[in-house]
Order: structure tokens, then sequence, then C-alpha cells
């Protein structure tokens, strides 16, 4: 099963979470830059923080992306106040037609969070392992 994971450059809050998730599948974690589009990926991991992230960046990778060389779709974010970005983003990968998983993984954060919590970077290896699981046994 080939597996990606993806971080927006500028959003370097989210990069830890990004190489826990990929070591964990095998893979390493891939700015939007270094995403290969022609790639048949079964499992594309987006990882993105509300609080340090450009969405226009975001929303110009999503819209990039192919429902034929992506496969599935999972979306792991975290948020401060709330959680709008996940929710635009859940309805633009809908609008490009996408696979998205049906679960999300979110977290509220402290407002002034200047480091993730343990147990965010834990959750999301959880939520990741979940999902290839069910990308592997069942699509």
């Amino acid at each position: 099963m080939k597996v990606a994971v993806v971080y927006m450059k500028t959003d370097k809050f989210m990069k830890p979470i990004a190489n826990e998730i990929a070591r964990d599948a095998r893979t390493r974690a891939l700015t939007q830059d270094e995403f290969d589009h022609q790639s048949i990926f079964d499992l594309l991991v987006l990882t993105f923080s509300s609080h340090h992230l450009n969405y226009k960046q975001l929303a110009s990778f999503i819209s990039s992306l192919d429902r034929q060389h992506v496969h599935n779709v999972a979306l792991v974010g975290t948020y401060s106040i709330t959680d709008a970005i996940m929710k635009k983003t859940i309805a633009l990968c809908h609008k490009q037609d996408l696979p998205l998983m049906r679960e999300q993984y979110t977290c509220k954060l402290p407002i002034l969070s200047r480091h993730l919590p343990d147990v965010v970077i834990k959750d999301s290896r959880i939520y990741v392992n979940d999902m290839i699981t069910i990308v592997d046994n069942y699509y």
C-alpha cells in the first residue's frame, strides 16, 4: 500500500506530526511542493494547523489533486478557536470529488500554544494507523 503524508511548507507547527505519521506509515513526510501528482496513492494524509496555515496554499494543493491518483484522503488538523478550516477543507474535498475518509482527526489546542502536546501526536498516529487498516482491508 502506498501512503503519502503531506504538510504545508509554511506550517512548521504540524511538521512533527507529519513526520511521526510518516514513520508509522513507512514513508516520509512531504511538503505540497514535494508531492508527486503523477504517482498513485492508496491513502493521502493531509496535515494542517488552522492557526499556522495559509489557507490559500491548502486550497490550491487540494484543487490540484486528481481522484485517479489519490484513492483515499484522510485529514489531520488542529485549531485554537474554531475548526472552520477543517470544515472548509472537507467542503473543498467534496467539491473536488476526492474520496474523503468518513472520519477526520481534529484537536483543539490552547490559543497561545507554542508546541504540540504529546497526546496530539499519539492520537494522530492512532487515527492514521486506523485509516491505513481500513484502506488496506476494505478498499
